[in-house]
């Protein structure tokens, strides 16, 4: 597991039904991460402040969010189960 400091936005639940039918539910989470600026031999991008990024989260992650807007929370990720390439939140702190 591994866990990184990021600020706050949002986060978001919801649940419905697709133009074809199939229902559907989603909750993700919003936060911000200082923003780096990348450079190589063919590219360069300066970059001051904030990016926003945004991960997909369980219900229960969802639920277990007290942070407010602008607060420092901490991410612990660990490796997906279904790809290895990829970590999911398993607690906001």
């Amino acid at each position: 597991m591994s866990e990184i400091q990021v600020t706050y936005i949002g986060a978001l639940s919801g649940t419905g039904k697709s133009k074809a039918g199939n229902q559907f539910s989603l909750a993700k989470i919003f936060y911000a991460v200082q923003s780096e600026s990348f450079h190589n031999d063919k590219v360069r991008f300066d970059k001051k402040g904030y990016e926003v990024k945004e991960l997909s989260i369980t219900d229960d992650i969802f639920n277990s969010i007290k942070a407010k807007f602008g607060e420092v929370i901490t991410l612990t990720l660990e490796a997906s189960a279904y790809d290895i390439s990829k970590s999911e939140i398993v607690a906001v702190s």
